[in-house]
């Protein structure tokens, strides 16, 4: 089981789309209320974020120029 659906909570037995709205939905509610929600991203209150963050991702590349017009 992913690390993330422990996180959330989440089921390998149960729809994950389901499941990703339903926590959608209950965010959403949230939100509505003016109730806290916890932002994506590292938490402000962690003692050091660079721990947490790295330069190895996925990268875009640009398209080549090469196209004829």
């Amino acid at each position: 089981m992913p690390p993330s659906f422990a996180a959330y909570d989440f089921s390998a037995k149960k729809d994950l789309l389901a499941q990703l709205l339903a926590l959608n939905q209950q965010v959403a509610a949230k939100i509505e209320k003016k109730e806290p929600v916890m932002p994506p991203g590292v938490p402000k209150n962690y003692p050091d974020a660079k721990k947490l963050v790295t330069e190895d991702c996925i990268k875009p590349t640009t398209p080549s120029s090469s196209r004829s017009p």
